[in-house]
């Protein structure tokens, strides 16, 4: 990942912060001009669109709903990220890439906030995500699932980001557990973990939320996502907390 362009131009104090995103968003209302400028920056650089437009739910607290201001140890994260799916495009051969965190760092809403930017701008970006169970994957109303995440996030992105024609009622399909970019073709994935997460088919990475967690490890569910995915990726991302002292 290049060096930030208009990191800096953000403010990273969540209260003016919010004040910026304020009158940005009410200026960009009025100037089509400002919109296409705030765009083109936000697709340029990583850490401009997460500061300046995505966001973070925490049921804990009194304001539940809160911007995502990134922290300096949170870049390292985006940057390799982005190194893996640059590596793997070129090489063509596996790259993993384990991400060992505790709790409250942002992770799954990192990894999220990742893919969304490549979902607004590549053609047929397409990443996949594992939970260790189905009612993790998806919901209509429950917001600790994977990909109730992603669509929430889409849904706070201001209308002149989101893709052209993108309505959640046509583009994210709940039995299927897919969320389309009609503009480009990306898609979000979600399954459940099992011996054929996704086999026969192809991603442009695979993301394994809590892979340590020990009903993940249980039956060796690990091991057969992970022997599944190897041959639909060559970008791996195993994202967790600690769990046990065993397991992939």
């Amino acid at each position: 990942m290049t060096a930030s362009l208009y990191y800096d131009l953000v403010p990273k104090d969540p209260l003016e912060n919010l004040r910026w995103r304020e009158r940005m968003g009410r200026a960009a209302l009025r100037d089509v001009g400002l919109q296409h400028a705030l765009k083109q920056a936000a697709l340029d650089d990583l850490l401009f669109f997460i500061n300046a437009f995505c966001w973070l739910r925490e049921p804990r607290g009194v304001v539940t709903t809160i911007p995502f201001t990134t922290w300096p140890h949170q870049h390292p994260f985006f940057e390799a990220m982005e190194n893996q799916i640059l590596e793997s495009r070129r090489t063509q051969r596996p790259t993993p890439l384990t991400v060992r965190k505790s709790r409250g760092q942002g992770g799954t809403w990192g990894y999220i906030c990742f893919d969304l930017w490549h979902w607004l701008q590549d053609d047929g970006y397409s990443v996949g995500y594992v939970t260790r169970n189905e009612d993790l994957v998806d919901s209509r109303t429950d917001e600790d699932t994977i990909l109730w995440k992603a669509a929430w996030e889409i849904e706070q992105l201001p209308a002149w980001l989101r893709p052209k024609g993108y309505n959640a009622s046509v583009c994210r399909s709940l039995s299927d557990h897919t969320i389309v970019n009609p503009e480009n073709g990306s898609y979000f994935s979600g399954y459940a973990a099992g011996q054929d997460v996704a086999r026969g088919g192809r991603k442009t990475a695979f993301r394994c939320d809590e892979i340590g967690a020990e009903d993940f490890i249980s039956g060796g569910k690990d091991e057969k996502v992970m022997a599944s995915i190897g041959h639909v990726t060559y970008a791996m991302c195993l994202v967790s907390t600690y769990g046990a002292d065993e397991g992939v």
